[in-house]
């Protein structure tokens, strides 16, 4: 299999945590989503996408944990139970849109003033991650895990998700506010199938 993708995106960084932390041997090509081999595998042309074995495509970072955690069934990273299931999948979206957050005010910021969206497009996205920091800093106070007693996607989410914030906007007043956040996500940088997100 290969990954196609930008160690700079932190959907690409959770399907490279994900796929690193099953024990699965997989190729990580860094590139952008308009080269040729992304456009051939993915007609939206957006990484990450991940190509099997047989050349076919799998496409948005969602559908890859999904099709990663079913096809190796071991050392699952996502749980079968449903109220389990839908509790990691919540934490997904909550940390991705965070990370789409992050994403909007970095451009934002480096944005020609010209074109810039305004005080108001900034403080939407501002207002999700902060909400989404202080949601996560309160859930993950006392605990070892994102979700039950074991790693799961959720964490896999969180880690790529506070990495991206904290090298592209290390400037939050939030990441100051949020100590059981942070200690979760250094926890988590010490795994070795983590280390590249630090």
């Amino acid at each position: 299999m290969k990954l196609y993708g930008s160690h700079r995106s932190p959907y690409v960084q959770k399907v490279r945590v994900f796929i690193r932390e099953k024990g699965i041997p997989c190729d990580f090509l860094d590139v952008r989503p308009a080269s040729a081999e992304v456009v051939a595998l993915n007609p939206l042309s957006q990484i990450p996408t991940l190509e099997l074995d047989n050349g076919s495509g799998i496409f948005d970072s969602t559908v890859i944990v999904d099709y990663i955690d079913g096809a190796w069934p071991e050392r699952p990273l996502i749980p079968q139970a449903f109220a389990e299931r839908i509790e990691v999948r919540r934490w997904e979206a909550l940390c991705d849109g965070m990370a789409d957050s992050a994403r909007m005010i970095k451009y934002e910021a480096s944005a020609d003033a010209t074109s810039r969206k305004g005080a108001d497009y900034f403080a939407k996205h501002q207002g999700k991650v902060d909400r989404g920091m202080l949601f996560i800093d309160a859930a993950i106070a006392g605990r070892k895990y994102c979700v039950g007693n074991s790693l799961t996607l959720a964490d896999v989410a969180f880690a790529a998700a506070y990495a991206y914030i904290t090298q592209n906007l290390p400037e939050m007043s939030i990441l100051g506010q949020t100590p059981a956040a942070r200690a979760h996500a250094e926890s988590l940088f010490a795994r070795p199938s983590f280390s590249i997100l630090v």
